[in-house]
């Protein structure tokens, strides 16, 4: 039997049942996944969330603010620019960045991929491509003013190079940035 588990000879069993029942990562999504597993077949959702696990990006999102994000799909660029939907936009970015796992980033890459016609995604290399310098994540209260300045500036770029869909701006500028900024970091 082992009863010393490092490499110094300094652990002992206990300190290993003591870590055991200390264990914390993940919180219930492992269970989860695992309840799945004995009910269902692998298969590309469920790797999804272990990856997703395994990278400590739990991600817990409500109802109710899912259903905000579908009506954004019916949102045009000139309503949403003339103020039409500031407070529900504003709401459910909100919403979305108290969901667990949700920081700005992601936040507007959910609503990209739900109305790209008026959402870009913002991240580092995007947003140092148009403002040329770091991303930093704002707190929550400024968030919705933060992304809505990266929006307007993504329309300004956009009216300069018109021959440019906005709806691929976030991609390409992420590409712009990774071949023409090459060694400068990013945090």
């Amino acid at each position: 039997m082992i009863d010393k588990i490092n490499f110094d000879g300094t652990g002992t069993l206990t300190q290993l049942q003591d870590a055991e029942r200390e264990y914390s990562y993940g919180g219930d999504e492992a269970e989860e996944i695992y309840a799945q597993l004995q009910q269902n077949s692998m298969d590309q959702d469920i790797l999804r969330k272990v990856a997703l696990w395994k990278l400590g990006r739990i991600l817990k999102v409500d109802q109710d603010i899912i259903d905000s994000l579908d009506k954004v799909k019916e949102w045009s660029r000139d309503n949403f620019f003339s103020g039409k939907h500031k407070d529900e936009f504003s709401d459910t970015l909100v919403k979305l960045l108290g969901s667990t796992g949700v920081g700005l980033p992601m936040a507007s890459t959910f609503l990209r991929f739900r109305n790209p016609e008026v959402f870009q995604i913002v991240d580092r290399r995007a947003y140092r491509a148009v403002f040329g310098e770091k991303y930093k994540e704002p707190p929550t209260e400024k968030a919705t003013n933060y992304y809505l300045n990266y929006l307007q500036k993504l329309i300004e770029v956009n009216s300069k190079f018109p021959e440019v869909e906005y709806s691929d701006l976030d991609k390409i500028l992420y590409q712009w940035d990774i071949i023409n900024n090459r060694g400068i970091k990013l945090y």
